[in-house]
């Protein structure tokens, strides 16, 4: 057993001595790279003694190569996370033919590039076919056989929308289309862009329209009919490329994508109306809009049937949903125009406080009346509808129509602006809204909550007094009272 145990020790004593000849052995080895790598102090530190004129030395700069490399392009580097394009087939596509020249020029100009190619030329191609075999409808939708209160272009003044009816769609897409692909700096972007503003308004073709438009609105339509291309649900971003289309006539886009498209859209409109401008510059027309006139029933004239007055659930202007900022839109103001006569704008109201109205455009029976305390409760409609006879031909508020968050900034910018001037009571109404909301005391004692624009009697240059003198038996039998959420008493 003891002899076991030396052999043991011995062994052991032999292994720690071969392992520290090596580490030896090591340690009088001269390292080259430790020679031209480490700072000449350090390298004496540690006990090489290596020459230090020999040392290499480079200027941080010089090695900053080492993490840094050159600035790619964003239209390159974004292959990385766009699908990749197949391979060219060996029969060529032949080139579509159109009937319009229009859409042959616009197809040379934008389409047949070598950048424009795979899936998204074949979307591309199909959609002008849409536009070239079914696009000689009308530009908008809304009126007539397809009524559709949904459509923010149902708004327009009457003049307004038959001459854009009179626009084929076609034309006006490819309007919109060269626009839109102007406002992206990349071309690798200009395919997409293509794709989204051909297909922006595809559903208002009355074979697909007729089909959906008692339950959505032309966008929803072109973003199904977007979808039903098989080629299209072959793009990586086709979900994307489908919400841009479906949301451009949000109020709040929130996305570069449908926000560009919706200003393309707005851009084209603005130039198509002004044609409409100047056809009509040599006629002797009021209002380029051509809005009926008011009829303004007097006490004797009798009216068929005495309506409900227009209270939030069932006004189609959407007033309560405009009154909630937050999620849905916050108008923001902005300095009004010299040619905007406020005074003019409250004249016109003036005639039309405590008087039933018969008014195709505005809908309901009243839009003014006053209370005993001294304020005069407005519809937002009546204000617009004031705005646009006082400005007459003003393009701006004309297109307004067709974009309603464009519309409420200039309501927000002109009551505002009114409260400014003591006019109207701010003080009823929260930040970013431009009217308050009040319970309406029916002629028959219902209640029903609404929203109105508070102005105050004195802005019209008569007391309550004399206001309540004008209300006949018609007008008591819509309305008893106007009861505001908000107290303020006038100053």
């Amino acid at each position: 057993m003891n002899s076991y145990y030396y052999l043991s020790g011995a062994t052991g004593l032999v292994m720690i001595g071969y392992g520290c000849k090596l580490l030896l052995s090591k340690t009088n080895q001269k390292s080259p790279d430790l020679q031209t790598t480490f700072d000449p102090e350090v390298a004496v530190a540690l006990g090489f003694q290596q020459t230090i004129e020999n040392l290499e030395r480079k200027s941080l700069q010089e090695i900053s190569e080492l993490w840094t490399d050159t600035v790619i392009p964003l239209a390159l580097i974004s292959r990385i996370w766009r699908e990749p394009e197949p391979e060219p087939a060996k029969t060529k596509r032949p080139r579509p033919v159109f009937k319009h020249p229009e859409i042959n020029a616009f197809y040379n100009a934008y389409v047949a590039k070598p950048s424009v190619r795979g899936n998204r030329r074949i979307v591309i191609e199909k959609l002008l076919q849409m536009l070239d075999v079914d696009g000689d409808c009308p530009s908008v939708v809304g009126r007539g056989i397809y009524a559709n209160d949904n459509e923010q272009e149902r708004k327009y003044g009457e003049e307004s929308y038959e001459y854009l009816a009179k626009i084929p769609l076609w034309k006006h897409s490819l309007a919109v289309t060269e626009r839109y692909i102007a406002k992206f700096q990349h071309d690798s972007m200009h395919p997409d862009a293509m794709i989204i503003a051909l297909a922006h308004d595809i559903g208002k073709i009355p074979a697909q329209y007729s089909k959906f438009y008692r339950k959505s609105d032309h966008p929803v339509t072109s973003g199904l009919l977007l979808m039903g291309i098989p080629e299209f649900l072959q793009l990586g971003n086709c979900a994307e490329l489908e919400r841009a289309v479906q949301n451009h006539h949000d109020l709040a886009t929130n996305h570069h994508l449908p926000t560009a498209l919706k200003e393309a859209d707005q851009e084209v409109r603005k130039l198509e109306l002004a044609g409409m401008l100047a056809n009509a510059s040599s006629r002797d027309v009021k209002s380029i809009d051509a809005i009926q006139p008011t009829h303004l029933i007097t006490e004797n004239s009798g009216i068929e049937s005495v309506a409900e007055p227009i209270a939030v659930e069932n006004d189609d202007s959407g007033i309560a949903r405009n009154l909630e900022p937050g999620s849905m839109y916050v108008p923001h103001a902005h300095k009004l125009p010299e040619w905007l006569n406020l005074d003019a704008v409250l004249t016109y109201i003036a005639e039309r406080i405590n008087i039933v109205i018969k008014d195709p455009e505005l809908k309901g029976l009243w839009h003014a009346y006053s209370i005993a305390d001294g304020f005069v409760w407005v519809s937002e409609k009546l204000v617009w509808k004031a705005v646009k006879e006082v400005a007459g031909h003003q393009l701006d508020l004309i297109t307004a129509d067709g974009d309603e968050a464009v519309r409420r900034n200039w309501l927000y910018s002109i009551v505002r602006r009114f409260g400014e001037r003591g006019d109207v009571c701010i003080a009823m109404m929260k930040e970013g809204y431009y009217q308050a909301p009040v319970t309406i005391i029916t002629g028959t004692g219902r209640s029903l909550p609404g929203f109105y624009v508070p102005f105050l009697s004195r802005a019209f240059g008569v007391d309550a007094t004399t206001l309540e003198r004008r209300k006949g038996s018609q007008i008591r039998g819509l309305v008893k009272n106007i009861l505001p959420k908000i107290q303020v008493e006038i100053q």
